[in-house]
């Protein structure tokens, strides 16, 4: 997978860099009670994703 973004801040707060084949996205997101552990499932789902962290 080859993932094309451009690095920096867009107006709803997300972040893309690229490291190499990697890339490191910080999405800022808001989400219902409940839909957390959700998301994180859905997000590590994906075969090419290596580590999700919430904070």
């Amino acid at each position: 997978m080859q993932v094309v973004a451009e690095a920096g801040k867009s107006a709803l707060g997300s972040e893309t860099r690229i490291l190499g084949p990697l890339a490191r996205i910080r999405l800022r997101l808001t989400v219902q009670d409940g839909e957390r552990e959700s998301l994180v499932q859905a997000i590590k789902g994906v075969k090419s994703v290596q580590e999700v962290r919430w904070v």
